[in-house]
């Protein structure tokens, strides 16, 4: 049973996977450096499943198991191009 459980548990983004918790992820900084159009990151945010809390800011829970994860997302866009982002992935409950 607990084997059904995991897998039909949410998964990460494929992006974040590799993420330790607490640390900025490498990964996404590298997708979403410095001169990427911030259309880019909102299409992202849209196809994962995260929630916009304000502009340069949104977040998603992962309700996996046998940990729950919160992944933050910040950046600073100017006139639509990134100019600075990161995204940070935190244990948030486990089993």
């Amino acid at each position: 049973m607990l084997g059904i459980a995991f897998a039909l548990s949410e998964k990460t983004p494929a992006l974040l996977r590799d993420a330790e918790w607490d640390t900025p992820v490498l990964a996404f900084n590298q997708r979403f450096s410095a001169g990427t159009p911030e259309t880019n990151l909102l299409q992202w945010l849209d196809e994962n499943n995260f929630e916009v809390i304000r502009n340069g800011r949104a977040k998603r829970t992962i309700d996996g198991l046998p940990c729950r994860e919160q992944i933050e997302v910040s950046w600073i866009a100017v006139d639509g191009t990134i100019s600075e982002g990161n995204a940070v992935v935190s244990e948030a409950g486990c089993l």
